[in-house]
């Protein structure tokens, strides 16, 4: 059946307000019926498919059937909108498109893409005989994407087996050949992943210890390396390169663990005791700025209540022990002479109130004593 012509003749039919049309529409509704019947079958048998773990076999039937493209051709009208055409044309209301079903076998598709991606890659590892480590590195990327696939319940452990005794053995030449660098890295790939099988205790133990004395080793290494480039950034007052070099500095004596040589932080003392200074330096700086920036800001809005608030915000400026800009100086000094008038006259204009009232007062008095 092809449902796109059954759509096109379904919607020009119901387009139509001859009444020619309306046994045609009826006939076409009927068509249509079956077809969301036979869709809506097609669709659960493939529900049915996915909620057995079969997914591939789902998508593979929903490929042949093309059912996720049949639910957009036959999604024609709402369900609201079908109840109206039936009551106008005393028709039965088709059955409702499984659209949920279709929505499940939508997300599985974008499930199964980076899955069939995967398969497909481990089978190209397994021919060229690859790492063990990237063999690994791939099931477990399928495990997390589809856990009861065989190759991550029956492949995963026999390969991650394989590859912790590899690991293992290559740290132990490491270790015999007193060779840090490769022991760490061979390190970071027993701890990269979580493992699927249990790995010995006794073995993982020894491990521990020796990748904590290797790790001394380089952060020791680390801190010397950084203790002599921060001494030569204080010798030659290199404030920008000292602060950088502290950073990575306090970033090494964090993974140290309190284990470091103090011989190397005691050589490293007057840089960073440089460095200290001169965060005070800057911290004196920013603060100096925001108490201009306040005071500039009382001067423009004349955002302050009394005064003494203005002389505050002048000493504020100043405490860091830098001189105010000579404009900013004297805007504050206009301010402080223009209030200090305006509130001269105030007191003016009180006294003279005063007198008036006082004046008034004993006009009253002694015309009251006249008359008595």
């Amino acid at each position: 059946m092809d449902y796109q012509e059954l759509r096109t003749r379904l919607v020009n039919s119901h387009a139509s307000s001859s009444l020619d049309e309306y046994d045609d529409f009826c006939r076409l509704v009927t068509e249509y019926t079956a077809a969301c019947k036979r869709l809506n079958d097609q669709l659960i048998l493939c529900n049915k498919l996915l909620t057995q773990g079969m997914r591939s076999d789902a998508l593979r039937q929903c490929e042949q059937e093309k059912l996720l493209e049949n639910v957009s051709v036959l999604d024609i009208w709402t369900p609201s909108e079908w109840k109206e055409i039936a009551q106008q044309h005393q028709i039965e209301i088709p059955p409702k498109i499984a659209s949920d079903i279709a929505a499940d076998l939508d997300r599985a598709y974008i499930q199964e893409k980076p899955v069939k991606s995967l398969l497909d890659r481990h089978r190209f590892l397994a021919l060229s005989r690859a790492p063990l480590v990237t063999r690994v590195l791939v099931m477990r990327q399928i495990q997390a994407l589809e856990p009861d696939n065989a190759i991550a319940t029956l492949d995963l452990p026999i390969f991650e087996e394989a590859l912790f005794k590899q690991i293992v053995s290559k740290m132990k030449e490491a270790d015999g050949k007193n060779d840090g660098k490769t022991f760490l890295e061979l390190n970071d790939q027993l701890t990269a992943e979580p493992w699927q099988i249990e790995l010995p205790n006794q073995t993982l133990r020894w491990v521990q210890n020796v990748y904590q004395k290797y790790r001394l080793e380089i952060i020791n290494t680390s801190l010397e390396r950084l203790e002599y480039e921060l001494n030569a950034a204080f010798s030659e007052v290199d404030l920008e390169r000292g602060h950088q070099l502290r950073n990575q500095w306090n970033e090494v004596l964090q993974q140290s663990g309190g284990l470091e040589d103090p011989k190397i932080l005691q050589r490293a003392r007057p840089a960073l005791e440089w460095l200290r200074q001169d965060d005070a330096r800057l911290a004196m700086l920013q603060k100096h700025r925001q108490a201009v920036f306040r005071l500039q800001n009382a001067i423009d809005r004349q955002d302050y209540e009394y005064l003494s608030d203005l002389e505050q915000l002048h000493r504020d400026a100043l405490s860091a022990g830098i001189p105010l800009d000579p404009y900013l100086e004297r805007r504050y000094q206009q301010q402080m002479e223009s209030d200090r008038r305006g509130i001269k006259q105030r007191s003016r204009n009180q006294w003279i109130i005063a007198c008036v009232v006082v004046g008034v007062f004993l006009a009253v008095v002694i015309a009251i004593g006249v008359k008595m």
